[in-house]
Parts: structure tokens; sequence; C-alpha cells
């Protein structure tokens, strides 16, 4: 047994050494400030699905463009009066705070915290991650790859504060108004075709504004080759899948975006997202099953929640089962406090039950002498009782009750030693893999070794670094998942 853990070290060795699913500039760096248990969630494989609002709807009211995303409505405001009307002065902001990483670094991200709950794709989100590349992560989950979904992106694209000595990035909270400015940032890139200043402002409802300024260059001119460049939100549900005792993988799927058109943006413009009902928002199940919006909802008695079964608790929703018609409720007549339970009465008996031999309720042959109202049962030897149901013991029986308890103690015991058999089978099938195991790693030119050399490589062929987010243009095609 002592070979075991040098099996399950080897084997985490195996399992570890795969291909990355992520591209390098997806990485971004953290501030030291966050804890070790964030920073431990590194290795996230991402696969995205595209919804894009293929039925979207497109409204043009003077210089004022509607669109309908599903989860949110954007309206893109031309008039310069009326955006600028959303730019917050940080010069009579109370106490705004301007990090000195985020002034001095490139891809970096530090953690802020919002005095109230910001309802993001109807969940309540109070940590968030600004960056220096023109977003805030929203995700309850630190890694690394925070540019790949997850964020609320007033202008991403590759910026990095340290060019220029000016260049800063603040925030500030009035405790219903969240905002975040990137102030005479460059592009990498681009460093001398001049600086961008733009906001983005967290309201306690839920609405989200962008605001932008000033803009060196139009977003269609903006380098996208080492770092996406993006207008617009996106959120994502985890699942996570177990590969061994020590190790799990982490998977992210994007189950909507809302990207916003870059060749729209200009100076002393703005973007307004208005949120809209989801199910997630209902708090019971009658206001779940009368719910009448865009999505589908069901209620799960299981979580005590309303879905459609896509949000950020959707593997949650599915490993208890709410996915299933016999656990859902759609119906308001289903709601438990709706549902009337009716007891059976107990009817008692109007005539009084009159015992007789001939019910032959008498036990071990005993003889029965019929009474007025009653019986009585004359009982052989070895038996006692009303009904000559109880042994004493005195008889020569040969089937007595300690002879049943005897018959059963020695099948108590066969299956005791049955199943430590079991047990040393088991032990001795491990103990002589774990030996095969090590005998292969450090022979590998033997047939053991070439056995497990094969079936590595087998394992690994499936998988397929291409698999995962890669940052992408709004026009390109992502597969379905």
């Amino acid at each position: 047994m002592a070979f075991l853990p040098v099996c399950l070290c080897l084997s985490l060795l195996y399992i570890l050494n795969g291909c990355s699913a992520l591209n390098s500039k997806d990485i971004y760096n953290f501030d030291e400030s966050l804890t070790n248990e964030q920073l431990q969630i590194q290795n996230v494989v991402s696969e995205t699905r595209s919804q894009r609002s293929a039925e979207q709807a497109v409204i043009t009211t003077n210089e004022t463009i509607v669109d309908d995303h599903n989860y949110y409505t954007s309206r893109y405001i031309t008039q310069s009066e009326e955006a600028m009307s959303y730019w917050v002065d940080f010069d009579l902001l109370n106490q705004p705070i301007t990090p000195q990483q985020l002034a001095t670094n490139h891809r970096q991200a530090v953690p802020a915290q919002l005095t109230f709950n910001f309802p993001f794709y109807g969940h309540h989100v109070k940590n968030v991650l600004i960056t220096t590349g023109g977003f805030v992560y929203m995700g309850d989950y630190y890694h690394k790859y925070l540019a790949a979904t997850q964020y609320i992106a007033p202008l991403m694209a590759n910026f990095d504060p340290s060019i220029h000595e000016n260049s800063t990035i603040r925030y500030g909270d009035n405790g219903t108004r969240f905002t975040v400015e990137w102030n005479q940032v460059h592009l990498k890139e681009r460093p001398t075709v001049g600086n961008f200043t733009f906001q983005v402002s967290l309201l306690s409802d839920g609405r989200i504004i962008f605001v932008y300024r000033k803009l060196a260059v139009s977003g269609s001119e903006i380098p996208s080759k080492s770092h996406p460049v993006r207008i617009g939100i996106t959120d994502a549900y985890y699942n996570d899948t177990t590969i061994n005792s020590f190790l799990k993988k982490r998977t992210i799927y994007e189950y909507h975006r809302v990207d916003l058109n870059l060749q729209q943006l200009q100076e002393g413009t703005a973007f307004h997202l208005t949120p809209k009902i989801t199910c997630n928002m209902f708090t019971t199940c009658e206001e779940c099953t009368q719910s009448y919006i865009n999505f589908t909802c069901t209620w799960c008695e299981v979580v005590g929640r309303c879905s459609n079964g896509f949000d950020r608790y959707r593997q949650e929703w599915y490993d208890n089962g709410c996915s299933k018609n016999s656990n859902f409720i759609n119906l308001l007549h289903q709601c438990p406090s709706s549902r009337v339970m009716s007891t059976p009465k107990f009817i008692k008996p109007t005539l009084k039950t009159i015992l007789s031999c001939n019910n032959n309720l008498c036990a071990a042959n005993a003889k029965c002498r019929q009474l007025a109202n009653d019986i009585k049962c004359i009982c052989p030897t070895g038996y006692a009782g009303k009904y000559c149901k109880k042994f004493t013991g005195s008889g020569n029986e040969g089937d007595t009750p300690q002879s049943k308890k005897q018959g059963t103690r020695n099948q108590e015991n066969h299956r005791t030693v049955g199943i430590w058999a079991l047990v040393f089978i088991a032990f001795t099938v491990i103990f002589a893999f774990s030996v095969w195991i090590v005998y292969a790693y450090r022979h590998p030119t033997s047939k053991s070794g070439i056995m497990l050399i094969e079936i590595r490589h087998l394992k690994c062929k499936k998988r397929e670094p291409s698999i995962g987010v890669k940052y992408h243009h709004p026009d390109e095609e992502i597969g379905e998942i």
C-alpha cells in the first residue's frame, strides 16, 4: 500500500501535463491584495455560445438608436448635450479612489467594492475588478482570463496607462452610482495617436451608462491583434468537472452577450443600457409561475429559485434535477402554498365485533372454546397467551425461536466473511495496479512502459488546444455549444 501515493502523484502529473486552451493575450495580472483562494483559480477553460440578438429590433427616434438585446435594451445617444449630462465630474465627487497599480502597469486589475448590490443579469454583484483594458470584470471567481467573458466594457482595448504620466484610472461611489473613469489613456500599439477619456457608471437599479468625452481614433481604427476591442456586456455560468480526487476543471459557458456597434462610436456620445426583467428576479413560486416576460420561467422547490435554466446557477439547477418535468413548477396551482391537502376521516365501527371459533384465531393447533361474546383457546404444552401465540420454551417443538436465532447468527457470520474477502481482493487489485504503474514509469522501454505512454498519448490526443474562448471580431461566427 506504500506505493499508492506514488501512483496517485504520477496520475496527477499526467493529467496536469495537458495543452492550454486559452490564448496568452487573455491573461491579466492581479493586484497583490487579492486573496490566495482567489489566485488559485487560474486554469480556466472557456467556451462560448453566441447569442448576438439575431431577432434584434432596431428603432431610430431622432438621433437616438434603440436596440433590443433580450436581457437588456440599449440606447445610443448621439446628441452631445444629452450624452454629456451622464458624465460624472470626479472633481466634485467625494473622495474618489485612484489606484496607483492601474496608473503604472499594463494589463493590470485591482478589486473594488460597491456600496450597494448591483443587479447584473438578475444577479446581485458587489465586488468587481477594474482593469487597465477599459472594462470592469463582474465574475464571482477571479482568474487570469478576465477579458473572456462576464464583463462590462465601455471600450475594451489594449490601453497602457504607464506610457504617459498624465494617464489615470479612478473610481467613486455615492451610494447609488458607481463610476469608473479611464482618463487620458493611450493605446500600447499606437501611443502617438492621442489619448482616450471615457466612463462607465453602474446604477443601483441595474442601468449601465457608457460616456465618451475624448477618442483619439474611431473604434474601427483601434488595433485588435494583441487585445480584443469591444463595447458591450456579457455573462456566463460555471461548470465544474471532477477529473480525480485532487483536481477539478472549471469551464466557463457564456450564455449571453451584447456587442454594441464600434462603427458608431464618436466623441460626445453615450450608450444607455436598461435591464429587462429576468426569471431569477422572482423570489416566490407564485411570482415565478405568474410571470409574463420574454423568458419561460419555472420554479424549483428543491433549490427555492426561479429560472429559465440559463443563469450563473445553472449547474446547481441541473445537479438538483430542476430541469426535469417532475421537479419544476410552471403553474400557479402547483405551488406548495396553493395545494389543498385532504386527510381521510377515521370511521368508527357501528357494530361491536363478536369473536367466534370459526375465525381460527387460536394458534399452535390449540382447542377453541366458544363463550358468550368471546372465545377461549386451550393452549398445548409450551405455548401461552390468549391465542396461544407466545412460546414458553417448555415444550419439545423442533423449530423453536432459539433454533431460529442460531440460524440467523450463522448467516451473519457467513456474510461478514464474504465482505472481508471482497475487501481483501479489492486491496490486492489496487496494490498490483500501483506496482505496475511504478514499474512502467521507471522502465519506459518495456511493454508496460510503452502501453502507459500510448494510453497517455491517446488521452492528450482527444484534447484539442483550439477549443475555448478566443478573442474575435463581432462579425465572426462562434460555434454553438
